[in-house]
């Protein structure tokens, strides 16, 4: 688990602000031989309550922030799996997260105050 703190603005409309970073090691493969896994992000809203992702506010009352998630240049569709091929043997296989399309009126009339979301990632074989 790792926490990440960031300031809402750096992540309105188009901007995109990086969090985190993912890797894969692939141990035992063929050198020269392309790998790819499957990649599933979810958060603490279930994908049945709203397809998008959502960071909640500490104390009830204040409406969620909606955001979009980034995997690299990917938009993740929450619950959607994404392909990510030309994993290398022994390589750092490593991609960016990144939070962006927060909209500037649904930030500007919510409430002060700290909101939180936990990002899971699944990894399948494809």
């Amino acid at each position: 688990n790792q926490s990440t703190e960031f300031n809402l603005a750096d992540a309105i409309g188009s901007k995109r602000k990086e969090v985190n970073t993912m890797s894969i090691t692939v141990s035992n493969g063929k050198v020269g031989t392309s790998y790819s896994q499957k990649v599933i992000f979810t958060d603490l809203t279930p994908v049945s309550t709203s397809t998008e992702f959502r960071m909640l506010p500490e104390e009830s009352g204040p409406t969620p922030i909606s955001f979009k998630l980034y995997f690299d240049s990917t938009e993740v569709v929450k619950g959607e799996a994404i392909t990510w091929n030309n994993l290398q043997n022994g390589s750092n296989n490593t991609k960016t997260i990144r939070i962006g399309g927060i909209n500037q009126n649904t930030i500007d009339s919510l409430a002060s105050g700290t909101y939180t979301d936990t990002i899971s990632v699944e990894i399948q074989n494809p």
